[in-house]
């Protein structure tokens, strides 16, 4: 499958400049339809910025083995970022697709256990809802590892979230995951990975840029 770079507004933007409706314009040869809508994607673009670009996605897959490989960045520091990413148990406060996440308890002083479930939007008006028991083990302030150990919908669901400084500013935020459904979840899955994970992205993205406030 192919890499997918995300930007609502940009689209938006997009359609609108590519209307072939001209007009006259002084002082210029050339004046698109519109003239209002086009200067205001132009000035709201550049004042979004770069926070404005969605997660670029590649997802790949080799027999029943999904992986996925996702990248966005966000203006926020890294400090901040970690602190939001291990706010396991507010994750279903600031997410949509997270209807419940609460820490278990810990195996001694390395991995928490974690419980979650997430809707996932596979067809319009028809969510899905899994539930994972992770292990979570964290390196600060740059690399959470989580798997299942349950493996209710899954026979492997593992991946990782990784945090660095960015050159742009902010921070940079990678989330690899690798898994392989069990059969009830296969013909779901067919068209899922790339609309379920850029929404969840997306929503983490959002929540990271505001701070991680509800």
């Amino acid at each position: 499958m192919n890499g997918r770079r995300l930007s609502a507004f940009g689209l938006r933007c997009r359609w609108a400049s590519e209307w072939r409706w001209w007009g006259q314009c002084p002082g210029s040869s050339r004046c698109c339809f519109l003239p209002g809508l086009f200067c205001i994607c132009i000035v709201v673009s550049s004042l979004w910025g770069y926070g404005a670009e969605g997660p670029r996605l590649h997802v790949s897959r080799s027999g029943q083995l999904y992986r996925v490989d996702a990248s966005f960045v966000v203006g926020a520091p890294v400090a901040a970022v970690w602190r939001c990413l291990t706010s396991y148990g507010k994750l279903a406060e600031i997410l949509p697709s997270v209807e419940e996440s609460r820490v278990l308890g810990r195996e001694g002083d390395s991995a928490i256990r974690l419980f979650q479930r997430l809707r996932l939007q596979v067809l319009p008006f028809f969510p899905v809802s899994v539930y994972f028991e992770l292990r979570v083990r964290e390196q600060p302030p740059a690399v959470i590892e989580f798997e299942d150990v349950r493996q209710a919908y899954f026979t492997l669901y593992r991946g990782r979230w990784e945090v660095a400084p960015s050159r742009e500013g902010g921070a940079r935020v990678r989330y690899v995951l690798e898994f392989s459904p069990r059969p009830l979840l296969k013909p779901l899955l067919q068209r899922m990975p790339e609309t379920f994970t850029e929404r969840f992205l997306t929503e983490f993205q959002t929540a990271l840029q505001r701070g991680c406030v509800p």
